[in-house]
């Protein structure tokens, strides 16, 4: 989505992980996607209320979490990059002062549930075709012709290494949820 027509709508989310999908097997995945829950319940309101403004309506009561993806397969390539945009932001002792390039860290053996982190996205807005003929399957429609909105993962920065999430702790509905009451 775009302001006025020129530049995409950048946004910076902070919460903790939830899960994250990099790799299918020891390859790259095609598509990386990572949940995060915000650190507080006025974080998601932020959230939810930017979609609200920008689809017309409120997010669904199933978005219990932050939902970001990027596709990692360039065009007229066949096979993935690895997602390499992952920061570390964690060692920072002056964490606003950033003035030197952030250390890179690997998705792989550093993003862990339960971490706090940052992610930097885009907010991508399109309308789901309510015509089966458009849609994948060619035999339901997978949309009202409402706006969607999703958000296309750029970066991500680990704040701080935190304790694995457990299943009861990555409901949003849980007080536990919520690092911070607003």
């Amino acid at each position: 989505m775009k302001r006025g027509g020129e530049q995409p709508i950048r946004i910076v989310i902070p919460g903790r992980l939830v899960q994250s999908w990099f790799f299918a097997g020891a390859r790259p995945a095609n598509q990386v996607t990572i949940d995060i829950i915000p650190l507080s319940k006025n974080d998601k309101k932020v959230v939810d209320d930017m979609t609200r403004v920008h689809t017309g309506k409120a997010a669904p009561d199933a978005y219990k979490y932050i939902h970001a993806s990027a596709f990692m397969t360039p065009p007229g390539k066949a096979t993935a990059e690895p997602f390499t945009a992952f920061f570390d932001f964690s060692s920072d002792p002056e964490r606003g002062q950033v003035t030197k390039a952030l250390d890179r860290l690997d998705v792989g053996e550093d993003l862990n549930e339960g971490n706090i982190v940052a992610i930097e996205c885009h907010i991508r807005r399109y309308k789901r075709s309510s015509s089966p003929e458009k849609s994948p399957s060619k035999t339901k429609s997978y949309g009202d012709g409402q706006w969607i909105i999703a958000f296309s993962l750029l970066k991500i920065f680990l704040i701080e290494r935190g304790p694995r999430a457990t299943t009861k702790d990555n409901d949003v509905g849980e007080s536990s949820a919520w690092l911070f009451d607003d």
